[in-house]
């Protein structure tokens, strides 16, 4: 029985220290190390040098790759001991990517405009009016402060 081909999606950091073709060098590396493995690249993208979020094997800033390819499950485990022993990877990440179609809802989605209308409707309620004399008021200051 075959096994599955999957999509996969692996994101890795380039050593922040290398030169522009040493970067290229280890771009290709990589790819050749995904091809080894009957894998078939289907995109991949590295960006310029970032700075990292907090040290990776004390370096402070790299280059993320991110390489899309498909294929069987079963050489996966040998392309991750490959990128172990790849020194200027300094963190990797496979992940299986699903690709699934966009969910339709079953019934359509009613509008609470309702809610919002009775909400604009509705009476605020009012404060409650307190009438104030303030010749009462300062004759009960000039009390509390003879007191």
């Amino acid at each position: 029985m075959s096994e599955k081909e999957n999509n996969y999606e692996l994101a890795y950091w380039l050593d922040g220290d290398l030169d522009e073709g040493a970067v290229k060098t280890e771009e290709e590396n990589v790819k050749a190390l995904v091809s080894k493995q009957n894998f078939t690249i289907s995109d991949f993208i590295l960006g310029p040098k970032r700075d990292l979020a907090y040290d990776i094997k004390h370096k402070t800033n790299g280059y993320l790759g991110t390489i899309h390819f498909h294929g069987q499950g079963a050489p996966i485990n040998d392309l991750k001991k490959e990128l172990d022993f790849c020194k200027p990877i300094l963190r990797y990440l496979i992940v299986i990517v699903s690709i699934q179609e966009p969910v339709t809802a079953k019934k359509p989605i009613k509008r609470i405009s309702r809610i919002s209308k009775s909400i604009e409707t509705m009476p605020m309620p009012e404060e409650p009016k307190i009438d104030i004399d303030f010749n009462d008021l300062d004759k009960k200051l000039e009390e509390i402060l003879k007191q």
